[in-house]
C-alpha cells in the first residue's frame, strides 16, 4: 500500500543548520573584512622599515625600539604621548611580529564580521592604547611595544560579544568561542607569569579595553543590527576616549615622581652644557691673557657656580623618585658635588695663587668628566 502522506511528516524534516544561518548573516552585515588584513600589512611595513634602517632582525636594542616609537614612561609621561599608540605597531623581533599577527589573523575577521568594520577598528585602537596606559601604571620604566595589548582586546571583546549574545548566537558557536577565547587567555596569561620580559599589564589592560567595547558593541544578531552600528560605534569612541584620556591623566599623577625626575634631569642638562661653556671658554680666555685671574675667578663665583648650585639643590629636593632611578639620581648628584668642588677651589686658588688647589681642582674636574662619560655610557645602554 502507498503512502498516503506525499511529503515528509514534520518530526522528518531537518533541522536548520543554525551555524550556516549565523555565517550567512555576518557576511550579509559585514560582506567584507578589510581592517584585519590592513592592520597586518601596517604591522609587517613598520617592521621591514625597522629592519631596512639597521634595527636587528631578532634581537632590537633598546635604544632603536625607543627610537621608533616604543612606550618608555620617562618619554611618554613627559609629553610624548603619542607613544602610546605608535608603541602598538612596533615589534622586538620577527618572532614577536609573526606570532602576533597569527593571533590577529586567526581572531580579527570574526570579530571584525560581529562588530562591523567601523567598530572593530575601534575596539582595537581602544584596547591597544588601554594596554599601554596600563602599563605605564604598573611599569613604567620598561620599553614597551607589540600589538599583543590590541589582539587581547580582541579576545576581550569576543568575551564581551559572547557574554551579551546569548539568544541571537547559535549555542554551538556560542560554546566554541567561549572556549577558544578563553583558552588564548588561559594559555597567554600562564605563559606572561613563567616567561620574563613579557608586559602582562599591557596584555591585561588590552583585555579590559576590548571587553568594555565588546559589551557596548554588542546587539541581538538579526538583520536589523547593522542600522544600531553608527550609535554603537559614536559610543566605543567616546569610551575609548574617556579611558585613555583618564587613564592617562591618572598615570601622570601616580607616576610623579618619575615625571619630576625626567623634568628635572633634562633641565639640568641645559644648565650644565652652559655651566661648563662657559667654564671652558673663561679658561681659553685666561689662557690667552684676555682675562685676569680675579675676573677669571669673578665669572666662576657669579656666572658658573650659581645656577649650578641651585639645579643639585632642586635635585636633591626631589620626593617621590621611583626605586629604579634612585641609583642614577645618587649618581648624578655625587657628580654634581664633585665638578661644583672642582671650580670653587680652582676659583680659591686662582685669587690665593695656590698652586696646590689649582692642581686639586684640574684632578676633581678630571674626575668629574670620567664620571660624567661613565653616566652617559651606562645612560646609553
Amino acid at each position: 500500500m502507498s503512502d498516503p502522506h506525499p511529503f515528509p511528516r514534520p518530526d522528518y524534516i531537518a533541522p536548520p543548520n543554525r551555524s550556516a544561518e549565523f555565517a550567512r548573516l555576518l557576511f550579509q552585515l559585514t560582506p567584507r573584512v578589510f581592517v584585519t588584513p590592513a592592520l597586518i600589512g601596517l604591522n609587517v611595513l613598520v617592521f621591514v622599515a625597522m629592519v631596512i634602517s639597521g634595527v636587528s632582525l631578532t634581537s632590537p636594542a633598546i635604544a632603536d625600539l625607543i627610537r621608533w616609537g616604543a612606550d618608555f614612561g620617562p618619554k611618554t609621561l613627559t609629553g610624548e604621548w603619542w607613544r602610546l599608540l605608535t608603541s602598538t605597531f612596533i615589534h622586538i623581533g620577527i618572532i614577536h611580529l609573526l606570532f602576533n599577527m597569527w593571533a590577529l589573523n586567526a581572531a580579527g575577521p570574526l570579530v571584525e564580521r560581529m562588530v562591523g568594520n567601523v567598530g572593530f577598528l575601534l575596539m582595537y585602537l581602544t584596547a591597544g592604547l588601554c594596554g599601554s596606559v596600563v602599563s605605564l601604571f604598573w611599569n613604567p620604566m620598561i620599553v614597551s611595544a607589540g600589538a599583543s595589548g590590541a589582539i587581547f582586546g580582541i579576545f576581550g571583546c569576543l568575551l564581551g560579544l559572547v557574554g551579551r549574545g546569548k539568544g541571537s548566537i547559535p549555542t554551538e558557536i556560542l560554546t566554541q568561542l567561549r572556549s577558544s577565547g578563553l583558552s588564548f587567555l588561559f594559555i597567554n596569561l600562564v605563559l606572561g607569569v613563567m616567561v620574563p620580559n613579557i608586559n602582562m599589564a599591557a596584555h591585561l589592560g588590552g583585555l579590559a579595553g576590548g571587553f568594555l567595547c565588546g559589551l557596548v558593541l554588542s546587539q541581538k544578531y538579526t538583520t536589523a543590527l547593522r542600522a544600531g552600528r553608527p550609535l554603537r560605534n559614536l559610543l566605543v569612541a567616546l569610551l575609548g576616549i574617556a579611558l585613555v584620556t583618564g587613564g592617562s591623566f591618572g598615570a601622570y599623577h601616580w607616576q610623579i615622581g618619575l615625571v619630576n625626575v625626567e623634568q628635572e634631569l633634562e633641565r639640568l642638562g641645559e644648565v650644565e652644557a652652559s655651566a661648563i661653556g662657559e667654564y671652558n671658554s673663561a679658561l681659553e680666555k685666561a689662557g690667552k691673557g684676555e682675562l685676569s685671574d680675579k675676573s677669571f675667578a669673578d665669572l666662576v663665583e657669579r656666572d658658573v657656580l650659581p645656577p649650578w648650585r641651585a639645579a643639585r639643590e632642586r635635585l636633591a629636593a626631589l620626593n617621590r623618585v621611583p626605586p629604579a632611578l634612585q641609583q642614577g639620581v645618587d649618581s648624578r648628584l655625587e657628580y654634581m658635588a664633585l665638578r661644583q668642588e672642582a671650580w670653587e677651589l680652582f676659583a680659591q686658588g686662582i685669587r690665593e695663587r695656590d698652586r696646590k688647589k689649582v692642581e686639586e681642582a684640574n684632578q676633581k674636574n678630571q674626575n668629574a668628566d670620567a664620571m660624567a662619560r661613565q653616566m652617559s655610557k651606562g645612560k646609553q645602554k
